[in-house]
C-alpha cells in the first residue's frame, strides 16, 4: 500500500478484476507459488475487491519504515 493513495476511490474495473482474481487464479501461478501463497494471495485479493476507497494508515501504528523516514 502506498499510503499517499489513502483515501482514493477504487475504480468498479479493477474490484471486478480483483474479485476474479480471488475467484479463479491463473494455473501457471501453481508452478511459482505455494498452496499457502496463492490462498493467501486469493483472500488479500477479495479483500481489496470489497474495498471501495484505498484506506488511510493507522495513527497509532508506523505506517513507514523506521527510521528510514
Amino acid at each position: 500500500m502506498i499510503w499517499d493513495f489513502g483515501g482514493v476511490g477504487v475504480p468498479d474495473l479493477l474490484r471486478d478484476d480483483l474479485e476474479r482474481l480471488a475467484d479463479d487464479p491463473p494455473e501457471r501461478l501453481e508452478g511459482l507459488l505455494k498452496e499457502a501463497e496463492i490462498t493467501a494471495l486469493r483472500r488479500r485479493a477479495s479483500a481489496a475487491a470489497r474495498l471501495a476507497v484505498l484506506p488511510d494508515p493507522d495513527p497509532n501504528v508506523r505506517a513507514y519504515p523506521w527510521p528510514l523516514v
